[in-house]
């Protein structure tokens, strides 16, 4: 009886990794349709600088807020899953009524959106500590590099299609843009819908049985949470710095350069194009030499994007720039997430995965609101005080590398020979020619799969681990 339950639970696990895939690829398409025009929705609203701060402010806020009920939310609902699905549904939803704005609302339409993109912001980052969780708990945790960088090259290519076709289709409707914006937040919410779908077919392990009683009290002044203490406030910091400048590059694009809608597109989609290419090189580089690594040179390259921004506002210098800042957040934002996984046990991962997003959430809220004032009270560079401050955030950002990333890697790091696995069951073999990444990509999902079905084998069983929207590139 317990081989067959073993078998059952390993082809359960097998199919919700494929599932995770599909989710998150759909997750994708709504990014790539919402992330870069959603300022820009809110810009051809007239939206002033100060609003379009409060567009990053305000839902980074109430999200970083109202995660702290997370871990009691799925202790009364008995499931991570179900807290998810429902959240889930509630933001697809929520594009209906934003795609309406210029069609129903006659006054106050910016006010309106803000409202609308906080609620949606809100049951997209209440759905994240609960899923990290449930996630982290499927996948072992020396095959979580590899995984995830490979998942996350789908999805990342998956957004930079869309960002291309809501470019495209931005243009094609200029004559009537909010009809644009209409067919795009249209899409996001049919994207979502597809995402909440094969989150319903993915498993969930039982949650840990032991259950901890979670204080942040606790969380602040016992010793076994420094290190985790360390990182938290490293990303913080980090995530203030970034957003002081982040949420007004489209501003400084759209009104002081005049980019269109495809110059606008293509410079926000080099930044993902130039992330999906390093993926499976940090995916790779995290599982040998781990994550705090990674973090360390990436937290070096990312305070030079905003400085060469201030150089030089051509296009062909701005491409290699994008693709920079992509390779950088890349590997910044895989490392942080494992990193958080390696860190928290699983029975108290909801609750730390929930205090990170609350740190996170308040860096960016108040990045953008002291951004927002900055940005029109700097003196200007180059005309624009928009350039001042991202040459404030660029140098914040160095600071921080070097004066705040003290804390330790968790996982211990095997020495590896070159064409040597960490692992026999988890090695995934790395192809010495180089190939075209996108053709390689997707032919390598069959083959990707498969050795993820080898990887379970009949003697193989899943027990809970004891180790387990990030800020724009820019």
């Amino acid at each position: 009886m317990k081989i067959t339950n073993s078998c059952f639970q390993d082809s359960q696990i097998k199919r919700s990794l494929r599932y995770s895939i599909y989710d998150g690829t759909a997750w994708a398409a709504m990014v790539g349709l919402t992330q870069d025009y959603v300022p820009a929705f809110a810009l051809a609203l007239r939206a002033t600088v100060g609003e379009v701060a409060l567009l990053s402010s305000i839902p980074n806020l109430v999200s970083a807020i109202a995660q702290l009920g997370t871990p009691k939310l799925v202790y009364n609902l008995g499931s991570r899953k179900r807290l998810v699905l429902i959240v889930v549904f509630l933001q697809a939803t929520l594009w209906a009524p934003v795609l309406l704005i210029p069609h129903l609302v006659p006054d106050h339409r910016v006010w309106w959106l803000i409202t609308l993109f906080t609620l949606s912001t809100l049951c997209g980052n209440l759905a994240n500590p609960a899923w990290g969780s449930w996630i982290s708990q499927l996948v072992p945790q020396d095959f979580r590099g590899r995984y995830f960088g490979f998942r996350t090259q789908i999805l990342v290519l998956t957004t930079l299609s869309f960002t291309i076709l809501g470019g495209v289709a931005l243009k094609f409707f200029s004559a009537n843009i909010f009809l644009g914006f209409a067919l795009l937040f249209g899409g996001a919410m049919a994207a979502r819908f597809s995402s909440w779908h094969f989150m319903r077919k993915t498993y969930e392990p039982p949650l840990p049985n032991k259950q901890v009683k979670f204080k942040l009290s606790h969380f602040l002044k016992e010793p076994r949470f420094a290190n985790l203490r360390k990182y938290m406030v490293f990303a913080a910091a980090i995530n203030f710095t970034v957003n002081l400048a982040a949420p007004f590059f489209a501003v400084y694009m759209l009104r002081e350069l005049g980019f269109n809608y495809v110059t606008y597109m293509v410079v926000n989609g080099c930044a993902t194009l130039g992330n999906f290419l390093s993926l499976s090189f940090w995916g790779n580089h995290a599982d040998r030499a781990g994550n705090r690594r990674v973090l360390m040179l990436t937290s070096l390259l990312i305070p030079l994007v905003p400085l060469l921004w201030a150089i030089n506002h051509n296009l062909y210098f701005l491409v290699p720039v994008q693709l920079l800042s992509g390779f950088a957040w890349a590997g910044f934002n895989l490392a942080s997430a494992n990193f958080l996984y390696d860190a928290t046990a699983a029975e108290e991962r909801v609750a730390c995965i929930s205090c990170f997003n609350v740190a996170n959430g308040l860096a960016l809220s108040l990045g953008a609101f002291i951004g927002g004032y900055l940005a029109t009270h700097l003196p200007p560079l180059h005309n624009s005080s928009i350039l001042t401050l991202f040459v404030l955030s660029g140098l914040l950002r160095a600071l921080v590398a070097v004066v705040m990333l003290r804390f330790k890697e968790v996982r211990h790091i095997k020495e590896i020979k070159p064409g040597k696995s960490t692992s026999s069951k988890w090695h995934i073999p790395i192809k010495q020619k180089l190939e075209n990444p996108i053709l390689s990509s997707v032919s390598k999902l069959d083959t990707f799969l498969k050795d993820v079905s080898l990887a379970f084998g009949d003697t193989y069983s899943i027990k809970p681990s004891n180790l387990e929207r990030s800020p724009p590139c820019y």
